[in-house]
């Protein structure tokens, strides 16, 4: 089930995570970098996730973060939606520091049915289809099946949170759970891998905008 949008998702991050690369290896550190910096990496890795994903499914809905060309005259919303961020953590990408990932996830009738998260820096994806499980692949690798943490103990946990968005709402939080480590990214796509793959076991998140 869903084999054929599992496939066109991991081919648009696929083409898509060279063209972040292009643009990363040549772009100049804003080390003060605001959240809601855009780049033109985003609009461009966003063109190439819709024109990849359009030529298999034309007649789908997408739903992105950029305004760009390829939004134009399609449905924002449907039966059969696709939802993109071509660079969450766009001040990790700005920064230089690696923290950055490509979202796609695909929602067929109002449930998700596909996910993907890709790491361009460290070559890993990390992916997921109704009823097939979740898997990380990390460069050229042979693709290793994820599975959750077990861990009940918060004391024991790892918690992941961003690192930009702190607030007091996530200190009260962190001070009552008291975890055993926390992971700072400022992607939540990166985030929400480490969390599928069992890497951490909390992902804090109090920030209200959040989509």
């Amino acid at each position: 089930m869903y084999e054929k949008e599992l496939e066109a998702a991991l081919d648009a991050v696929a083409h898509a995570g060279k063209v972040v690369l292009e643009h990363y290896e040549r772009f100049e550190v804003v080390p003060d970098a605001p959240a809601s910096i855009s780049t033109a990496a985003d609009r461009e890795a966003q063109e190439t996730i819709l024109n990849r994903l359009r030529r298999v499914f034309p007649d789908d809905a997408y739903c992105a973060e950029e305004s760009t060309a390829g939004l134009t005259n399609i449905p924002r919303s449907g039966p059969r939606l696709w939802i993109i961020d071509p660079v969450d953590g766009t001040r990790g990408f700005a920064r230089k520091n690696g923290e950055f990932s490509l979202m796609v996830g695909f929602v067929h009738e109002g449930r998700i049915a596909v996910g993907a998260v890709f790491e361009p820096v460290p070559d890993r994806l990390t992916y997921a289809s109704l009823g097939r499980g979740c898997w990380c692949q990390v460069q050229s690798q042979a693709p290793v099946k994820c599975q959750v943490s077990n861990v009940s103990d918060l004391n024991m946990a790892t918690l992941t949170r961003s690192r930009s968005k702190r607030s007091s709402a996530t200190q009260l939080r962190m001070d009552a759970m008291q975890p055993a480590r926390v992971i700072e990214t400022y992607s939540a796509g990166i985030k929400l891998a480490l969390v599928a793959r069992g890497e951490a076991d909390i992902y804090l998140n109090t920030y209200s905008g959040v989509s």
